[in-house]
């Protein structure tokens, strides 16, 4: 028996040290590979509140992210050069631009083009979206760092995430007629990848879960796809348009109590129409508060037919060529916002 114990204590202690090697092999070809000099491996730290959030001066495979946690070369400039303009872009993934290196990001060519500009060659756009955070969790961000950051203005693009954040709340048992009863918003949940350590941590779960079992899903997807029919997917109501109207109101107002101005994002889809829900609401509250919302569902919808050409498969998130209309657009926005306060 005691053989037994002390065979089944190597073979543990075997495979440990085998996955420590691979976890150290991977960490240095992933530093060799994609390492940011004075960065750190792995975008997301844990959080009390939020479950995970941006790390300061990190990297990953595809980005890196400065000493204000946000995706941007630069770090902050400190003290704000004079007459320059400072602004900080919040939201999810649509934001952050997950699909998008660094360089073709929305937000990005923002800044390049307000850097073009007389006058404006120090403005910066500061990219502070988070994967998958909903109103909710980008509230919270808010309130944290608006003024820490100080900026001229902000721009919101929310409403993609809201049912994410909902069918999280479900898995852990949360009765959303119970927070409709009580009139609880701003609730989140802890469902998140980011908010497993071992994703946070490991490079060998990282590459299984973005490459082992995404193959894995996309074998199973093709042999079910003859049998398979489209989902039926509900409208949202209930809770979780009270929760979303709320959320977009408070954010306008704690962004003014900052002294910043604002330009809320009304987003399009070229899958899921239920997301107009959120677009509509997010334009609603916009408009009711007087603040400039750059119609995205219109814009794209010029195109017709060739629309889904500048969206990559999810229907939300742009292409390269997408993110570039969305900058002429803001910078449009922006530029007469500014001209209407004689700042341009």
């Amino acid at each position: 028996m005691k053989g037994k114990i002390l065979y089944v204590l190597y073979v543990a202690l075997v495979v440990l040290v085998l996955l420590m090697a691979v976890e150290g092999l991977g960490r240095a070809w992933v530093h060799f590979r994609y390492g940011v000099p004075g960065k750190s491996y792995g975008i997301w730290a844990y959080d009390p509140v939020l479950g995970a959030d941006h790390r300061p001066n990190s990297y990953n495979s595809r980005t890196s992210l400065n000493a204000q946690a946000c995706r941007n070369t630069e770090d902050m400039f400190e003290p704000k050069p004079q007459g320059s303009l400072r602004i900080l872009a919040v939201g999810g993934s649509t934001t952050f631009g997950y699909n998008l290196n660094d360089a073709s990001t929305w937000t990005h060519q923002l800044e390049l083009r307000l850097r073009r500009l007389p006058g404006h060659e120090r403005d910066q756009v500061l990219n502070a979206g988070r994967i998958c955070w909903s109103a909710g969790h980008n509230l919270v961000y808010l309130k944290r760092i608006l003024s820490k950051i100080n900026p001229d203005y902000v721009i919101l693009y929310e409403g993609v995430n809201e049912q994410m954040n909902v069918w999280g709340l479900l898995q852990e048992g949360v009765k959303l007629d119970d927070l409709d009863k009580l009139g609880s918003y701003g609730v989140l949940t802890k469902r998140y990848d980011q908010n497993r350590w071992l994703k946070r941590n490991s490079v060998i779960v990282r590459y299984y879960d973005y490459v082992i079992k995404r193959y894995i899903q996309e074998l199973r997807n093709k042999q079910a796809s003859k049998a398979r029919t489209a989902p039926v997917s509900a409208v949202p109501q209930g809770w979780i348009i009270k929760n979303f109207h709320h959320l977009m109101s408070e954010m306008i107002d704690v962004c003014r109590a900052n002294n910043a101005r604002i330009i809320v994002i009304r987003y399009a889809s070229t899958v899921n129409q239920d997301l107009s829900v959120f677009a509509d609401i997010a334009a609603e509250e916009a408009r009711a508060k007087n603040v400039p919302v750059f119609d995205a569902k219109e814009r794209f919808s010029r195109f017709g037919e060739h629309m889904p050409d500048y969206f990559i498969e999810t229907g939300v998130h742009v292409t390269p060529e997408g993110a570039m209309i969305m900058a002429d657009e803001l910078l449009d926005i922006l530029l007469k916002d500014l001209g209407s306060r004689g700042q341009a």
